[in-house]
């Protein structure tokens, strides 16, 4: 069971967002899946439980597996394969599966989803447990419920996530009650030589039962869980419920992933997937290098084959960007780099271009 609700917080965002440290995430569009054995019967379950996972990371929402167009595409998942291998380790026997990412997309565009690219938001996460009624603790990087439950959820959803080493340098500027009362100036603080586009702090107990109530369903848990994500200009807190430690970690890494995906994905409509070519336009370049440097910025995005400067208006500088996959994938990245700022319409504008930015990086 999970209750969300919205907490505002006053001027974190310019002491958080020093840097951007989005990641590339690889592997979008594969997924590995435990079979019993090679038959065919098993390998089309594994395709329909692979191509459900990489509907789920692309979209960027877990829901998207209830949409009835969605359902009937897994049902002929094979349609959308373009290799497979097994793969054996130890006793175990897996089924690796890439899908066609084109493909992938069209589906989703076809069904009005977001697609959200290989760009990523870097997420911060400060868990704190509780053990016994009074004794909490922050959880290390290399503990085991970071390793065995919420890592591997991470990697499924597509969200790069990193862990505090808890050193004595951590250990100096953040405590387990400062996560328990949601105390944002402590983590905030802590998170600075992580640098993270995304801070997320979760707090985990059982609940002792002679505080359960079997008339709520929400008390009636074994554990509890909350989930503050600060995230941009819309922080918000989630309670989580299960029956196991492990489930308040796949929760609230779902929750995460779903809220980011939100954030950061795209409409997939508002671009042509069959486009070569788009075009930017840049503001207030105020001389060649800066051009130039720009130039050599687009060049080094990894979903770019090739920018050039392709003409210089009233508007700004406009650059040709040649594509290696597609638009939104060159949005997305954009959006993540803190020099990157979108020119928005004020009420009743309407833009003179398309993809209009403004450029801050002024060095030279």
């Amino acid at each position: 069971m999970i209750k969300i609700s919205a907490f505002i917080v006053f001027g974190f965002c310019s002491a958080l967002f020093l840097s951007v440290q989005a990641v590339e995430v690889a592997d979008l569009y594969k997924a590995s899946i435990s079979v019993p054995d090679q038959s065919q019967n098993q390998r089309k379950v594994a395709y329909r439980d692979a191509l459900e996972n990489v509907l789920i990371r692309v979209a960027g929402k877990k829901h998207i597996k209830n949409n009835s167009e969605i359902k009937s595409a897994i049902r002929t998942a094979n349609k959308y394969v373009t290799r497979y291998a097994y793969r054996r380790v130890i006793d175990d026997l897996f089924l690796d599966i890439d899908f066609n990412p084109k493909a992938v997309n069209n589906l989703l565009k076809q069904n009005e989803y977001a697609i959200w690219g290989a760009r990523r938001p870097l997420t911060l996460i400060w868990l704190a447990e509780q053990q016994g009624q009074f004794e909490r603790s922050i959880v290390a990087e290399d503990a085991a419920a970071v390793i065995e439950q919420y890592q591997p959820r991470a990697k499924e959803r597509g969200i790069p996530v990193i862990f505090p080493i808890m050193d004595f340098d951590d250990a100096m500027q953040i405590q387990a009650n400062d996560i328990w009362g949601r105390f944002e100036a402590p983590i905030i603080e802590a998170s600075h030589r992580y640098q993270p586009d995304v801070i997320a702090s979760i707090k985990v107990f059982q609940q002792d039962s002679n505080e359960k109530n079997a008339q709520n369903s929400f008390l009636s848990a074994n554990w509890l869980g909350q989930v503050s994500l600060l995230l941009l200009d819309k922080p918000l807190t989630v309670e989580l419920t299960g029956n196991s430690k492990a489930q308040i970690a796949l929760d609230a890494l779902d929750w995460i992933a779903d809220q980011l995906g939100e954030h950061y994905a795209i409409k997939a409509q508002a671009y042509q997937s069959d486009l070569a070519n788009v075009y930017l336009t840049f503001a207030d370049i105020n001389n060649m290098t800066q051009a130039l440097n720009l130039e050599r910025y687009l060049n080094s995005l990894s979903p770019i084959a090739n920018a050039r400067i392709y003409q210089v208006n009233q508007f700004g500088v406009q650059f040709e960007v040649e594509l290696l996959g597609e638009a939104i994938d060159v949005i997305t990245v954009l959006d993540l780099d803190e020099r990157v700022k979108a020119v928005k319409p004020q009420f009743g504008e309407i833009l003179p271009v398309e993809n209009y930015y403004t450029w801050t990086d002024v060095s030279p």
